[in-house]
């Protein structure tokens, strides 16, 4: 096995599944519009929208001179105003759950929210601030400057887009996030809701949002704004490294290669995703990935270690040794190869899946090129599942052991079942692949390809695009091992996918 299999696998997988499943998303239309109202796929080409057209996502909606009115499948009712975008970054309601995700670019919208049923998520993004509900009636504007949320109905969670501080707003209250702060809930006149209400009744042609209030800001001096600032990203910084203690020997290496970011996973929670590439020792490489989260059934560190040790001291450009091994044949005794490859996912409660293998010295073959004997162990919760031994001089190249403990036979130790992951509308969002062990266990390893606030894609549709491949390392990977030694939990891992393209692909 050669780097990154326990990923590579998954990818193969989800390569040959996409093009056998199609879903169709019929759970929100245009239910009404007045003046020009236009919609675009990709942002570039814009069409002229037509009332009772069907939306789905990803879609975008832009008012100039007109107003717009969407319909979801339960009910929800979104309203937007004259010199607005929307963005439809998912938007999922089979008329009892609802999975939605929208993103204000600019402009002002008003929501009447259907009752969300258990597992129900509906959002509204705006570049600053995310409000998150379970059943109410808002307004939500945004300009370059500041963001604004008026609760008419209900409650609402509102957070930065980061999700480092919630507020609720209740009932007849506004708040607004500017300069990074935001205005603490306060109470809306009858006049003040009267008004914001008649905005949506009868319109206000030309209108921009209004952004921000003032209120309550005057107290606060520019230093004092920035001392402020300066506070939430020192607590940031100390919330992103709070989960790393016991990875302090790993990072204190010199990282040749390094990606990492701040974004929410698909259900929802905050995720710290942080990539390596290191070198250890001056023969040895690591591949890390380190999920970290502070909340939720996942909180604390995941992590994905690939670690080769080679046959000598890498040189200084040591990524081209493993991209060189990954990718060409040995016509010659190579310069440099494995002597060992151990990669190892584990989570927070100590579960864990191992995969080691031992090299031997390259030897000739009858047909002149160079290749390696190596023995494989596979385990889970230090329970091993299968053995190889591979010899490529023999006719019967891998011969494997199962996890019963019987002999050494060609086929493989396991069963593999590959199946679908396809949410509410019959969209497919995911792949999951499957494999029994003759021990009668199992261990399945989902993929989802998310945004940056965790809104799964949809796969087919990315299928089909001719730059597929490129694509898809625009987005993060949700990675989800669960397995029957672990008694209900789960190995979940967001990684950014950039890091490991030159290798894999």
């Amino acid at each position: 096995m050669k780097g990154l299999k326990l990923i590579a696998l998954i990818i193969a997988a989800f390569m040959a599944a996409v093009p056998l499943f199609a879903g169709t998303n019929g759970s929100l239309a245009l239910f009404s519009t007045s003046g020009i109202v236009e919609v675009s796929e990709d942002g570039a080409s814009w069409k002229t929208a037509q009332s009772g057209q069907a939306l789905a996502s990803p879609q975008k909606i832009r008012t100039a001179n007109g107003t717009a009115q969407l319909k979801f499948a339960d009910g929800t009712l979104i309203s937007l105003k004259e010199n607005s975008m929307l963005d439809l970054l998912q938007a999922d309601c089979d008329g009892v759950k609802q999975d939605s995700v929208l993103k204000l670019w600019y402009g002002m919208l008003k929501t009447k929210v259907t009752k969300l049923q258990p597992g129900s998520r509906f959002e509204a993004h705006t570049p600053k601030v995310i409000a998150a509900v379970k059943g109410t009636e808002f307004i939500l504007e945004t300009t370059a400057e500041a963001s604004a949320l008026s609760v008419l109905e209900g409650i609402v969670a509102l957070s930065d887009i980061l999700r480092e501080k919630q507020l609720l707003v209740k009932e007849n209250e506004r708040s607004s996030f500017h300069e990074g702060v935001f205005e603490a809930p306060r109470e809306m006149s009858p006049d003040e809701v009267n008004g914001l209400k008649g905005t949506f009744e009868t319109g206000m042609l030309n209108k921009k949002a209004s952004g921000a209030p003032s209120s309550g800001r005057e107290e606060f001096s520019p230093a004092e704004l920035k001392e402020m600032n300066d506070l939430r990203k020192d607590l940031s910084d100390v919330k992103s490294r709070s989960n790393l203690e016991n990875k302090l020997d790993m990072l204190d290496q010199i990282a040749d290669i390094q990606l990492g970011k701040t974004l929410v996973d698909m259900h929802g929670y905050q995720v710290r995703s942080e990539n390596y590439i290191l070198r250890p020792a001056a023969d040895s490489m690591m591949m890390l990935n380190i999920t970290k989260r502070s909340e939720g059934p996942h909180a604390g560190i995941t992590s994905l270690e690939i670690t080769d040790i080679f046959n000598k001291a890498l040189p200084d450009n040591f990524m081209d040794v493993k991209i060189a091994l990954a990718r060409q044949t040995w016509t010659q005794m190579p310069e440099y190869f494995y002597k060992s490859e151990t990669s190892a996912l584990r989570n927070p409660y100590g579960d864990n899946i191992l995969d080691s293998l031992t090299y031997q010295t390259p030897i000739q073959l009858s047909n002149g090129n160079y290749s390696q004997k190596l023995s494989e162990t596979f385990s889970i919760n230090a329970s091993q599942k299968w053995l190889r031994d591979y010899d490529p001089t023999r006719t019967n190249k891998n011969l494997y052991s199962d996890a019963t403990g019987s002999t050494l036979a060609t086929n493989m130790p396991y069963d593999v079942k590959t199946d679908a992951i396809l949410d509410v509308s019959g969209i497919l969002i995911g792949t999951r692949t499957t494999d029994t062990f003759k021990d009668s266990t199992t261990m399945s390893k989902d993929m989802y390809i998310i945004n940056d606030i965790g809104a799964p894609q949809d796969l087919l549709a990315m299928f089909l695009q001719p730059n597929f491949l490129a694509n898809i390392y625009n987005f993060n990977w949700e990675l989800v091992w669960t397995a029957t030694a672990f008694n209900g939990r789960s190995i979940d891992m967001v990684v950014i996918p950039q890091i490991f393209g030159d290798i894999t692909f």
